[in-house]
């Protein structure tokens, strides 16, 4: 307190300027302390609680936060209080604290309370975590550096082990009485609103201020930028339209995308090679034409390594566009069938305008199917064109037959797929369709619509997946209208 105008890394070597001075005690004594279990504890907690910010996850964290335990402000005290004190009785509550505030503060900002050191909401918070951490520190020997502390010095005065029980039980009673008189008092803390703004009604607020034209979209595009232009059925159509007026006033904008389901109109302007680059991490036939005009070009990757290209490498990615769903009632907005490294992708991004189209169907996964409205940049409504469709197979040829019926019989009950798409997979699909065999697993690069057949057909269950068990796993999807309808929802697919 006395050195409070000093920054505390000055104060915290007070000790052994002082010692050094008088000569108190060794000074190895004095210098063990500052590499004490205790002290490497926090240093550990704080040291993780750094990156959260870097990283993104404080927000990704608030978000679910405010999404699981609601908007009703009673409802934040509450939780925040019981998780705090639970969490300290195993914990130190710095360590608590160090965790917990974060989270909590980037809630408040999400929810428009910018200016946290006067804002009348964070009071009732921020106390609820502070006074649980204090409640939960007496509750074990481990809520507490002083806890610790005390503990030992009592053991080495007393010559007997303070055995953990002993604390708990004694403590436990005083625990629950301080925290329901603590839960009180903090209902009846003068707070002006009683509901945080709910994340419904601000995320449509947030919607209509990050609403624009495909045209103010493609402003955002300027020379020499590097450009995501999604993947697959994702490709952008109305900022695709707009982009296209602009480009011939632009120069060296670098396009990567991959598998291309139609011709983009960027591709039709004048004399496109003087303006842009095309770069395919999967060339389709359209963008393997393309090659001639002198644009197109191959960026050779393993398709698995994407993700981890996206994250780690120093290529510059200065905005990305593709299509997506309809915002959702937490504020995602969901990828569809060709999330493939899209989720990486907006890890990257400078900048993120999304397209929303309502065909597009929602298909569910882990965390990385979908962007949260807070990391974009720019939303876009379409004219929700069809999905891009892939033409149904033709029939099997007969060489196509014989393959499949030498293939086929060679598969076991219980075993795991990947089909590509063409006659053969076609053919081969249909077979397993009408096969006896069962509990077949599915995890594959591109779900086609033969899996679909073989599902209906009662074949599929994953039962023996060792990985993401009873799911069929795949990376993007593009197929029929009966593909789309069958993947849309259907928590069997991720």
């Amino acid at each position: 307190w006395i050195l409070r105008p000093v920054n505390i890394s000055v104060t915290a070597f007070v000790p052994i300027g002082v010692n050094a001075l008088f000569d108190l005690i060794p000074m190895q004594h004095v210098i063990s302390q500052y590499f004490s279990e205790i002290i490497v504890l926090l240093f550990g907690a704080d040291l993780v609680c750094l990156t959260w910010a870097t990283t993104g996850l404080d927000k990704r964290l608030a978000i679910k936060t405010l999404c699981c335990i609601g908007t009703s402000l009673r409802q934040q005290i509450a939780v925040w209080l019981l998780v705090a004190t639970v969490l300290s009785i195993f914990l130190p509550n710095v360590v608590v604290c160090t965790i917990l505030v974060p989270v909590a503060v980037s809630m408040l900002q999400f929810i428009g309370e910018e200016n946290i050191k006067n804002s009348k909401l964070a009071v009732p918070i921020l106390l609820a975590i502070v006074w649980g951490a204090g409640i939960g520190g007496f509750g074990s020997p481990l809520g507490g550096a002083a806890n610790l502390v005390a503990i030992s010095y009592l053991e080495k005065l007393t010559g007997q082990e303070f055995m953990y029980i002993d604390w708990v039980v004694r403590f436990l009673p005083l625990l629950v009485l301080v925290l329901l008189l603590n839960l009180f008092f903090l209902f009846h803390l003068p707070v002006p609103v009683k509901r945080l703004a709910g994340t419904s009604e601000y995320f449509k607020e947030m919607y209509a201020q990050k609403k624009m034209t495909a045209e103010q979209a493609a402003s955002l595009v300027k020379s020499g930028d590097w450009v995501d232009y999604g993947w697959c059925v994702n490709t952008p159509v109305a900022v695709d339209a707009a982009l296209a007026k602009r480009l011939p006033e632009l120069e060296n904008v670098n396009f990567r995308g991959g598998i291309l389901m139609w011709v983009p109109e960027i591709f039709q302007i004048d004399d496109p090679a003087a303006h842009m680059t095309w770069n395919s991490w999967h060339m389709g036939g359209i963008e393997r034409k393309a090659i001639a005009q002198g644009f197109s070009f191959y960026s050779p990757i393993r398709y698995s390594e994407l993700p981890r290209y996206y994250r780690e490498s120093p290529d510059p990615l200065d905005i990305a566009v593709f299509q997506v769903t309809p915002m959702d009632e937490h504020g995602y907005f969901n990828f569809g069938p060709s999330a493939s490294h899209l989720g990486a992708v907006c890890e990257k991004a400078k900048k993120i305008v999304v397209e929303v189209n309502t065909n597009m169907p929602r298909c569910l996964g882990g965390m990385e199917n979908c962007v949260h409205i807070s990391q974009v940049t720019g939303i876009v409504e379409g004219n929700n064109p069809p999905i891009g469709q892939m033409a149904a197979a033709g029939p099997a040829s007969e060489v196509d037959l014989k393959v499949a019926n030498l293939v086929v019989p060679q598969i076991p009950n219980g075993a795991c797929l990947q089909l590509g798409i063409g006659g053969m997979p076609n053919a081969i699909g249909s077979l397993i369709a009408q096969s006896d065999l069962k509990d077949l697993g599915v995890h594959t690069e591109m779900y086609v619509d033969a899996f679909v057949d073989i599902a209906k057909a009662g074949k599929i269950t994953g039962a023996h997946k060792q990985l993401d068990k009873g799911r069929q796993v795949y990376a993007f999807g593009a197929g029929t209208q009966k593909m789309y309808d069958y993947l849309n929802d259907n928590p069997e697919c991720m």
